[in-house]
């Protein structure tokens, strides 16, 4: 049997830069082993969240959608962590506020303008991709002449499991999901079997 030959199109990082944004998803993707080894060289395993803002720049993507950006974070409000920084440098005394109170919600900022600045890196494969630098106030200027928001909502909570939520979620994404235990708890260990997806350059 002959099968033709096909080369994925790279795909185009979204531009370097500051850029006016919002926040539009955050994914609980359960407890994962990471890249990174104890001291003992056992993996560190942790539970992470993915958490993605639309960016608006100029070019936009190729079918005229903003470009999307995506971070992992530890699922942790520790001082220490990475989402508590990213967090308290966005929304200052708010954040602090609401910490204090104990009533921080991320679903509370779903649709919250910002900058995000974004940087290119390089794979160890010599694929060219952005990451997140840093996210900021979005300046009063800005404000008023923001882009309208294109991408919806998206919240996904493995503690409260919805699975039209998940079911909705590109197959590179669900299956992250499905190797964690939390989604083996939360659906009683139903095993799911995934197409080829090449994930989005997010």
């Amino acid at each position: 049997m002959k099968l033709p030959f096909s080369q994925n199109k790279p795909s185009t990082p979204a531009p370097q830069g500051a850029h006016p944004a919002r926040l539009v998803r955050v994914l609980d993707l359960g407890t994962q082993t990471t890249p990174f080894k104890h001291e003992d060289g056992s993996p560190v395993i942790q539970r992470k969240l993915s958490v993605a803002w639309e960016i608006y720049t100029d070019p936009r993507m190729e079918d005229d959608r903003p470009f999307m950006v995506s971070e992992k974070y530890t699922r942790s409000l520790n001082e220490k962590s990475s989402l508590f920084k990213m967090l308290n440098s966005w929304l200052g005394a708010e954040f602090q506020d609401s910490i204090a109170a104990g009533t921080f919600d991320l679903a509370s900022i779903l649709g919250r303008p910002c900058m995000v600045s974004v940087n290119h890196m390089t794979s160890a494969k010599g694929t060219n991709f952005a990451k997140v630098g840093s996210i900021m106030v979005l300046p009063k200027a800005l404000a008023k002449s923001i882009d309208p928001q294109v991408n919806p909502n998206v919240m996904f909570d493995l503690d409260a499991f919805d699975k039209a939520v998940y079911d909705s979620l590109p197959n590179w994404q669900r299956e992250e999901i499905a190797k964690s235990p939390e989604y083996v708890h939360a659906t009683g260990g139903r095993v799911e079997s995934f197409d080829d997806d090449i994930p989005p350059c997010l």
